[in-house]
């Protein structure tokens, strides 16, 4: 959810935070995840101890299931 506009992310990014605690990870990655690329490192920068790891995906690439797409284990 965008909290600017309360609607629905419509873009493809994804984004995973580590910091110092976790006050600071969950509004971060959820700032980071709708700002646009240029805004994220600034933003970033002002938490000392913070890392994001940002994927962004084509629209036009569906969106894989990590657990469903492996594959099976190898028979001994």
């Amino acid at each position: 959810v965008d909290p600017r506009t309360g609607a629905a992310l419509t873009n493809r990014v994804q984004v995973t935070v580590t910091a110092p605690d976790g006050l600071t990870t969950d509004p971060l990655s959820t700032a980071l995840t709708v700002l646009g690329e240029e805004d994220r490192e600034p933003l970033l920068r002002a938490y000392r101890g913070a890392r994001a790891f940002v994927r962004v995906l084509p629209l036009d690439q569906p969106e894989r299931d990590p657990v469903k797409d492996q594959e099976p284990p190898a028979k001994p």
